[in-house]
């Protein structure tokens, strides 16, 4: 097109000499056949590397727009869905008014490769629908030696809290037990380290052992840049994508395994949880607020467009990331969170136009970008311990301490210490939370409140 327009403007009488003589120049041709070639390339590579998410399966409706409407009839609040749209019986409501199954979500994206891995055999996890469980938490990890290493730090720490489910417990998982609880699940891929195939350690060892491993059929992204493990920093491009195609997957496979969860995290595996002072945080805040649309854990501000402050919205951090049930089925339903879940294809821009290059940005933009009636709850009670952009010291009311880097000692300190949260401190604690959720919560755009639980 461009040389086609530039024969036209030569060959018309109207046309300046001067340009004339100066496009007849060897150096002015050159520069014009350059910018020709950097065109035509950018066209082929827009052509070639378009994402290439799996087709859906054909049962979309398209539902005519409607304002939205109340939540449960005991929530006090609206339920999660897009402004102006009617929500679906049997999926959620999406930007054009379609709806889909979470179980399709599951299915055209990453499901297990052995669902053997999480204890249940052929039938998948054997915790999959149990009633007992009130938190899910997949903690995305890497199978190499030093992700297996972290593991085993958190499960002989937090996950010995009477509230943790393991695999490996005697207890039915589909009797009700009266009490909340958590349930967690390491997340992992094919690793660039094993030629991307589940290393034998992972398989014969550490799996049958745990029974807590969630092992998706995807591959991981090559590192780029001079981060090490338990460092601070990004990990380039392909690293990152990875990671954020691995939460995507995780969001849409727990929504489906785990339906009677209320609540679906997402955590790191350098984290500590204090999971008792967690869930009955958790508690008093669904108590409160709902349990239809909280958005809870450390908030940060992140701009849409680069220069508008009308643009920032709030995102939940990494480290540990709280969604309601509704929430995470909107999310593995939503167009808006596949469109970059193909095969890597390097264009950076693309990532950066929607945050895939950042997990957690990436769910706080797609609520921005698709207008999801949520509540943020802005929790300084997480923080960073060591390295990291939320470096806090340790506070009595501390709920997730995150970055720890001094290996089995550091997390038997915090379990010694924390072991005694007796329910005086805790209710103590509680109450500050209640008072923060009834009288801190403000208005930030239409749909999205934000609440702000401060420390100790």
């Amino acid at each position: 097109n461009s040389f086609c327009t530039l024969l036209a403007f030569c060959s018309c009488p109207l046309f300046p000499r001067p340009m004339i003589r100066l496009l007849r120049r060897p150096a002015t041709l050159a520069v014009v056949l350059v910018v020709m070639g950097v065109s035509f390339v950018s066209v082929f590579r827009e052509t070639e590397h378009v994402s290439v998410p799996r087709p859906l399966a054909p049962s979309i409706a398209t539902r005519s727009p409607r304002p939205r409407v109340p939540g449960p009839a005991n929530s006090g609040t609206p339920s999660p869905v897009l402004h102006e749209a009617e929500p679906s019986t049997d999926g959620t409501t999406v930007g054009d008014g379609s709806t889909r199954d979470a179980s399709e979500a599951c299915q055209l994206m990453y499901c297990p490769v052995s669902a053997t891995l999480s204890g249940g055999g052929e039938a998948g996890d054997r915790f999959a629908g149990a009633q007992s469980v009130t938190v899910v938490v997949g903690i995305p990890t890497v199978d190499t030696d030093f992700g297996r290493e972290r593991r085993s730090f958190q499960r002989a720490s937090w996950f010995t809290y009477p509230s943790v489910w393991r695999g490996i417990r005697g207890v039915s998982p589909d009797a009700p037990t009266g009490r909340l609880s958590i349930l967690p699940r390491y997340v992992l891929a094919r690793h660039p380290s094993h030629d991307y195939e589940p290393s034998k350690a992972l398989l014969e060892d550490e799996a049958p052992a745990h029974k807590d491993i969630v092992f998706f059929d995807m591959k991981e992204g090559k590192p780029a840049t001079g981060k090490k493990p338990g460092m601070a920093g990004y990990w380039g491009l392909e690293a990152e994508v990875g990671m954020s195609r691995k939460a995507y997957a995780w969001y849409a496979y727990a929504a489906v395994t785990y339906p009677k969860a209320a609540f679906i995290m997402k955590s790191d595996d350098d984290i500590y949880l204090r999971v008792e002072l967690y869930l009955r945080s958790l508690d008093v805040l669904r108590r409160v607020l709902g349990a239809d649309r909280l958005y809870w854990g450390p908030t940060m501000m992140w701009g849409a467009k680069k220069g508008d402050p009308g643009s920032k919205f709030a995102f939940v951090g990494g480290m540990a990331i709280t969604m309601s049930r509704a929430l995470v089925t909107w999310i593995a339903t939503s167009e808006r969170g596949r469109v970059n879940m193909g095969p890597f294809h390097g264009d950076k821009l693309k990532y950066k136009q929607t945050n895939h290059d950042h997990e957690d940005v990436m769910v706080g933009r797609m609520f921005y970008d698709a207008n999801v009636s949520h509540i943020v709850v802005r929790d300084r009670r997480f923080h960073d311990i060591h390295v990291g952009a939320n470096v806090k010291p340790m506070m009595p009311d501390s709920v997730g301490i995150h970055h720890l880097k001094h290996g089995r000692d550091e997390y038997d300190a915090f379990r010694a210490k924390y072991a005694d949260d007796d329910d005086e401190r805790l209710s103590a604690w509680l109450r500050r939370v209640e008072d923060a959720a009834k009288g801190n919560r403000r208005r930030m755009r239409a749909g999205v409140d934000m609440v702000t639980v401060e420390r100790q």
